[in-house]
């Protein structure tokens, strides 16, 4: 239904997580994520099924601070999206900001408003009109809700880390591997409990066209690592934390035949400095600032770039962490085992490679 967004999650840190409003975490599945299959089980215990949840109609936060450092990096000019952009902005100055519309009501089904403001719409491709239509949707449904997913339990300390994986419904296999490997809820050393969620779309019978543009469930995470990386923080980096495979020289792709591609009279200019796709770290004491934040920064179709345009407009940069490789490693260290246990993230392997690795690198023969 929707272009590239897939609003917000992919890792989550946080030194107290469970303090944040853990039902937020499910709101900002704010695009597709509303279907989880019922023939699969889940490792953690899971709120019964609740068919057909729907939201109320939400007030945006017209409290809501914008860092100028946003403005800054996104000019303003004649471009669709950048004037959509300064426009919410007077609103929030102004505390004039309108309610979101319901999910049932949320499409706009005029399409006469999108070709008066947007003068080469019908050139553009469907999918990029289909987005356009849905920009206005940020509150689906759930099927399956997970309030206390992250509060704290008899079995374990309390969350220390909370993992939230894009998938798709039909990669089974992809999140049995991570289940069974790197995303597996445990308490680790220093009684650090780690925690896993799924955010998932619509099968491809109810949304054909999303096809592959779905999915960061084929990453490899070395959980120690990350671990230990997040506790050596001090504590007022861990709460400001956005980390990362940063790429800070991007500007849009202007080919129509590429899936990023972002049509001058839509968006105008570069982007702010962003992280790449395979994963990153996120403090969980920015999520409801962040969730709030999302409510006034116009959603883009690149949901990586929106991540940090949200992020930036809360006066968050993102810094750069040689320990994620979202391009990979080089040919000749895909098999190393060293090379991996050095990493934090890694991008892309098979459910396969998964297992070994994570076998590899907690290997007792293994000598680094």
């Amino acid at each position: 239904m929707v272009l590239l967004t897939s609003l917000f999650l992919i890792f989550l840190s946080t030194l107290h997580l469970e303090k944040t409003h853990s039902h937020s975490l499910e709101q900002k599945e704010l695009r597709r994520p509303r279907i989880i299959q019922a023939a699969e089980k889940l490792n953690a215990t899971v709120s019964p099924l609740t068919k057909h949840v729907s939201f109320p109609t939400v007030k945006p936060d017209v409290s809501v601070s914008v860092s100028s450092g946003l403005t800054q990096a996104i000019s303003k000019n004649k471009a669709y999206w950048n004037r959509l952009l300064y426009s919410t902005l007077r609103q929030v100055n102004r505390k004039e900001l309108e309610h979101h519309h319901l999910w049932s009501h949320c499409r706009e089904v005029n399409q006469e408003l999108l070709k008066t403001n947007i003068h080469d719409f019908a050139s553009y491709p469907y999918m990029f009109q289909d987005f356009l239509m849905a920009m206005n949707c940020k509150s689906p449904p759930l099927l399956v809700n997970q309030p206390d997913k992250c509060l704290n339990s008899d079995r374990g300390g309390q969350t220390f880390l909370l993992f939230a994986i894009k998938s798709r419904p039909g990669n089974f296999e992809q999140r049995h591997s991570v289940r069974e490997t790197w995303g597996r809820e445990e308490v680790f050393q220093n009684n650090l409990r780690v925690r896993t969620l799924f955010l998932l779309g619509s099968p491809s019978s109810d949304d054909p066209d999303l096809g592959a543009l779905f999915g960061d469930d084929d990453v490899f995470v070395n959980t120690p690592a990350l671990l230990s990386y997040l506790q050596s923080l001090e504590p007022s980096k861990a709460t400001q934390l956005f980390v990362g495979h940063v790429i800070s020289t991007a500007a849009p792709l202007r080919d129509p035949k590429s899936k990023y591609y972002i049509p001058l009279s839509f968006y105008d200019g570069t982007y702010p400095p962003y992280i790449g796709g395979g994963g990153f770290a996120v403090s969980g004491s920015l999520l409801q600032r962040l969730h709030s934040i999302s409510r006034v920064i116009p959603f883009f179709p690149i949901d990586d770039v929106y991540i940090a345009m949200c992020l930036k407009a809360l006066g968050i940069s993102p810094e750069a962490h040689s320990g994620f490789q979202t391009f990979d490693v080089s040919e000749q260290d895909r098999q190393n085992l060293c090379v991996h246990k050095g990493l934090i993230l890694i991008h892309q392997r098979s459910p396969r490679e998964l297992k070994k690795l994570w076998r590899g690198i907690h290997s007792p023969l293994l000598t680094c």
